[in-house]
């Protein structure tokens, strides 16, 4: 089975709608997305990577282009390349991990707030008690 996209990765044209509105950068295949499923394409992070410098030589000339698109190209640039990366590492789905992480860090954030609530009613009880130890001194 061919390996796919786990994610869509949009084009910089749907992530920046103006973008084809610039005459300059039509040529520079911000149209190009991937789907989730669609095969993986070898040459769409290095295609990515292209954009991102061509973007950045033509920053001065173009006012039209912002710091938010280069940004923007860089990102979607490190996304094709984590995808593509995450494929050579090894077997695995690097989402699916992430998930994981994430629903333990939950699960032991709920522990610590388990916890913090145990130690304070252990607090109250140790407070009670040196109370009643004091009354009881006051008593004798």
């Amino acid at each position: 089975m061919a390996a796919t996209y786990p994610i869509a990765v949009p084009s910089l044209a749907d992530m920046f709608p103006e973008l084809p509105q610039i005459p300059v950068v039509t040529n520079c295949r911000i149209d190009e997305s991937k789907a989730a499923g669609d095969p993986i394409d070898e040459d769409a992070a290095r295609s990515a990577e292209q954009t991102v410098h061509v973007l950045q030589a033509l920053r001065r000339a173009v006012p039209e282009l912002t710091d938010a698109h280069i940004e923007g190209a860089k990102n979607r640039a490190h996304v094709l390349r984590a995808i593509h990366a995450s494929r050579g590492v090894g077997p695995g789905d690097i989402l699916a991990t992430l998930n994981d992480i994430r629903r333990n860090m939950d699960d032991m954030q709920r522990n610590v707030a388990d916890n913090r609530t145990t130690l304070e009613q252990i607090q109250a009880i140790v407070q009670e008690n040196q109370a009643m130890l004091a009354n009881i001194r006051l008593a004798n």
